[in-house]
């Protein structure tokens, strides 16, 4: 249509062809409707529309009639390559094959009609012959290429479509959650899989900052770890961490952040999780089995020896550790009168019993069978530990009641107490061994405590209740 005014201006004076006016401007109005949208649309959807070239192909035969119509056809063959540009974008590189076809239809039978003399042209016979020969290969070529590149960047957006939804499927079935944030800690992109791991969409993450979502025991840890990588690019960190579950309750989570803003595809820091709380619940009760005595929970010899080696030893004028070794007396004839089960009842019944009758401080341990430990932190002298001993003797003399027998426990109590003499913390549990042995001897359920200052040997001083 911009072309129009320039035509009605330049024909009254013969520069535009010599065909009637109204012959000449008919092609231009024909053009600007079919260059319509909707007129478009209609061609496609309409009972034509089973040809989807057909817009192209009309639009093709107009541009013919304009440039032939103006008597300068064989020297603007580029009009019909600025159409196959337009029809290519729209409906894809498939078009320039039929454009090419379609236009060489026009520019033959166009030449032809100057051939013979049914057209005019402003130029010689065999120079319009040539020009529109030339037109015809230059023109043919140009939209042969496009075609060309066309197909070539629709393949590279179909690879790029099929990899952005072979993401998309990864990630939103995926067990991992992929988040990106930015170096403050704003949520960019998070997945769908979140919310399979914490019950809300990525909508409620969205404008967020990470540590609103975290335990507050476990932001400082996160924070640090964020600044770690924010200030490194290409900087990775795993960090283990609890978010809040939409059922209130709290998972634990594995993650890894990696610094990807160097990345113009990222731009971000990308965060990597998984929900571990299974597997560190597994874990924890692993480590725990494996320190603890599975029938009176109490710790177990491996735990009790690693709690006294912990043990600070006495210096001078300090407290130290004082160790109780512990063994049931008859306990034998309970098992072989009653059975098993009734001895483990009374195992259970002397683990409770111990637990009530130290200080909280204390580490109380089965050592196997009928034989126990306690570990005092900290006492001023034997005095102390042996009024604990007492006190477990006492509550010994309760009877216990399994399955309407009674069964009433008996023990002897070894104590070994430390000094500054001691080099090794170990070394106690053995005194205390041998402390036991002598309460043995002497008397049944009884107390007594080593004295090295007092004894030759391995013997033991007496100290009874």
């Amino acid at each position: 249509m911009v072309a129009l005014p320039v035509v009605l201006v330049l024909h009254p004076f013969g520069l535009v062809g010599h065909a009637p006016w109204l012959l000449t401007m008919a092609p231009f109005v024909l053009f600007g409707v079919l260059e319509q949208p909707a007129v478009l649309e209609r061609l496609r959807r309409g009972r034509l529309g089973r040809w989807p070239s057909l817009g192209a192909v009309l639009h093709l035969l107009v541009v013919g009639w304009i440039i032939y119509v103006l008597g300068w056809g064989p020297v603007l063959p580029l009009a019909f390559a600025l159409v196959a540009t337009q029809h290519i974008r729209i409906s894809g590189s498939w078009m320039w094959r039929p454009m090419v076809a379609w236009m060489a239809f026009c520019i033959v039978v166009g030449q032809a009609g100057i051939a013979l003399g049914w057209v005019f042209s402003y130029f010689p016979p065999v120079t319009s012959q040539t020009a529109g020969l030339l037109g015809l290969i230059l023109t043919g070529l140009f939209i042969r290429a496009l075609g060309n590149s066309a197909a070539g960047r629709e393949q590279a957006e179909a690879e790029v479509r099929r990899n952005a939804a072979h993401f998309r499927e990864l990630v939103q079935d995926s067990t991992d959650v992929v988040a990106v944030l930015d170096t403050d800690g704003q949520v960019i992109y998070l997945s769908p899989a979140v919310v399979n791991v914490t019950g809300y969409p990525p909508e409620a993450y969205e404008a967020t900052n990470y540590n609103e979502h975290i335990h507050h025991d476990d932001a400082a840890a996160v924070g640090e770890a964020l600044r770690d990588v924010a200030g490194k690019p290409g900087e990775q960190v795993n960090v283990h961490l609890r978010v809040r579950h939409a059922d209130g309750n709290w998972r634990w989570l594995e993650a890894t952040m990696r610094n990807l803003t160097a990345n113009p595809a990222v731009e971000g820091i990308v965060v990597t999780y998984r929900d571990v709380t299974t597997r560190r619940a597994l874990q924890e009760q692993l480590a725990y089995e494996a320190r603890h005595d599975h029938l009176t929970g109490l710790v177990n010899r491996a735990a009790f020896l690693d709690g006294l080696y912990e043990a600070p030893l006495r210096r001078e004028g300090e407290f130290g550790p004082a160790v109780l070794f512990i063994d049931l007396d008859g306990f034998k004839k309970i098992n072989d009168t009653y059975g098993h089960r009734y001895g483990d009842a009374l195992l259970v019944a002397v683990s409770s019993l111990l637990r009530r009758c130290v200080p909280s401080t204390a580490l109380v341990g089965r050592l196997g069978g009928d034989e126990f430990a306690v570990l005092l932190c900290s006492v001023a002298s034997a005095t102390q530990a042996v009024a604990v001993a007492n006190r477990i003797l006492e509550e010994m003399d309760t009877p216990v009641v399994v399955n309407d027998k009674q069964l009433t426990a008996r023990a002897s109590i070894g104590i070994a107490v430390t000094s500054h003499d001691y080099s090794d913390a170990a070394e106690l549990l053995h005194h205390a061994d041998l402390a036991m042995y002598g309460a043995k001897r002497s008397l049944d359920h009884h107390v007594q405590v080593y004295d090295a200052a007092l004894v030759s040997g391995d013997t033991v001083m007496s100290r009874g209740r």
